[in-house]
């Protein structure tokens, strides 16, 4: 079965030393935090929909997919999420942004959890950032975007996890750019 990874602040693959590496625009991310939990764990009564637009990476001057849409628990809307699939001259990573609406499990205003997402031969791995790591961190329709630290802490983080997870399995262009990357094409 394919798992998908979660930032937490505490793993026991991590105190164990079993961490994977990833990039961030090529350098190796100093912090990595892991939990795994199986893609069953994320599955959930949402549904989401699905745009693509093509960006021209400012870093590289790589022209990249960003596949981006809302995302509905029954008839409300529940989050807007994006996802860079791009690579930079490192392993391929999809930069995710969930911005889960204000009143949503009672939060007050626009929250964004940023997240980066990466495909290994089993399973999908997500990566809590701060808006400094992506780039997204200029997007101010996604509302205030929490650094990593809040989004650890907060009660939002699971549902990010959740619609990140559906993201991996049931957002066609997210899911091919995976499945491509870890090889299981």
């Amino acid at each position: 079965m394919t798992q998908v990874t979660g930032a937490a602040d505490s793993c026991a693959r991590e105190r164990g030393g079993d961490t994977p590496a990833t990039h961030i625009r090529g350098r190796r991310s100093p912090h990595l935090h892991h939990a795994l939990r199986s893609v069953d764990h994320f599955m959930s009564p949402t549904r989401l929909d699905q745009q693509d637009v093509r960006d021209r990476c400012s870093h590289c001057g790589r022209e990249f997919v960003v596949s981006r849409g809302s995302v509905y628990e029954g008839d409300a809307g529940l989050a807007l999420y994006i996802a860079g699939l791009h690579a930079c001259g490192g392993p391929p990573i999809a930069h995710v942004a969930i911005a889960i609406r204000p009143g949503y499990r009672n939060n007050l205003r626009p929250e964004a959890i940023l997240l980066q997402m990466w495909a290994t031969e089993d399973s999908v791995e997500m990566l809590v950032v701060d808006a400094a790591e992506s780039p997204w961190s200029g997007e101010k329709y996604l509302g205030d975007l929490l650094n990593r630290d809040e989004a650890l802490a907060s009660p939002l983080l699971e549902t990010a996890f959740r619609v990140a997870g559906q993201l991996a399995r049931e957002n066609t262009t997210v899911s091919g750019y995976l499945a491509s990357a870890s090889g299981a094409t």
